[in-house]
């Protein structure tokens, strides 16, 4: 609620006409190629897209409608977690506290902030690691946003940059794991061959390929001890002396709300055991393919 106050307080003070009963529910919905959805201000700013051959990179800015530079937010995308040029161009890292926004997205996030060689500018950095590949990006790779906003203004542009992210949401995403991919079944290439797996008939496919060979392949679905939060017993439903990347498991099933329904257990290439819990967030819909660490509850927290 501060913070929409403080919304329309910037808005005001920017354009001296905005209503006062303006509302983030009023505000355009933004569809980038990147993957992601964002609501923007549309009537305080534009978006405008740079592609690479211009910068080097393929870039997203939002910018005031009625420019000056003061403020902008771009958004990029980066395979290089040390990639960010700021300090290459004079600007100083400055002591930064935990952000007051929040992003409800399933990636891990880093910020930074940095004041420009005049002291008039400062930048802060918001980098989302995404934990599956996408396209030409391999797992690991970045969403890179970069807020400008002058030093003298704290809460008005970088508010509500902040804002808007704050509405940030991706896609519901694949879920990538040692030799694994999980993702939503989309109909694959010409010549795809897919081996049905069916645990619920009514339920929408999955597609679970490994992205290397593996060995000792078994799916299993898993009946769990409600005491003791352990596995009691496991079903196979697929099993494989081999399967390699040209190997497509469509998988119908429900996810349960609570511990997975379904694990795959193999041997990698270096011949190590893997063992992952096929699984869905709660949050966003995202995949998920979760070790038993992450998999198994600890009961002690049920106490």
């Amino acid at each position: 609620m501060k913070r929409f106050f403080v919304l329309l307080l910037a808005a005001m003070l920017l354009t001296g006409c905005v209503s006062a009963a303006a509302d983030v529910d009023d505000w355009a919905l933004y569809e980038s190629e990147m993957g992601y959805t964002m609501l923007y201000p549309d009537f305080l700013l534009e978006v405008r897209c740079v592609p690479s051959a211009e910068t080097g990179l393929d870039a997203e800015l939002f910018v005031p409608l009625e420019e000056d530079g003061a403020a902008s937010m771009r958004c990029r995308q980066a395979d290089d977690p040390d990639d960010s040029d700021w300090e290459d161009r004079g600007y100083r890292p400055m002591e930064m506290d935990e952000p007051d926004f929040e992003m409800y997205v399933p990636m891990e996030m880093r910020t930074a902030l940095y004041l420009s060689p005049d002291g008039e500018e400062m930048v802060e950095e918001i980098r989302l690691e995404s934990p599956v590949s996408m396209e030409a990006f391999p797992a690991g790779f970045e969403y890179v946003f970069d807020i400008r906003f002058p030093a003298e203004d704290q809460e008005d542009w970088r508010g509500i940059f902040e804002c808007m992210l704050e509405t940030l949401e991706f896609q519901p995403q694949p879920a990538e794991a040692g030799s694994f991919r999980l993702d939503f079944f989309s109909g694959g290439a010409a010549g795809m061959r897919f081996t049905p797996v069916v645990v619920d008939e009514d339920a929408e496919p999955l597609v679970l390929t490994p992205r290397a060979n593996v060995t000792g392949f078994v799916l299993e679905k898993l009946d769990w001890d409600d005491d003791t939060f352990s596995v009691a017993g496991a079903e196979p439903l697929y099993a494989a002396n081999i399967l390699t990347p040209a190997d497509h498991l469509e998988i119908f099933c429900w996810f349960s709300d609570v511990l997975p329904d379904l694990r795959v257990r193999c041997l990698n290439e270096s011949g190590e055991a893997e063992c992952w819990y096929l699984f869905q967030s709660g949050m966003d819909g995202s995949l998920l393919l979760l070790s038993e660490e992450e998999a198994l509850p600890d009961p002690d927290a049920w106490d």
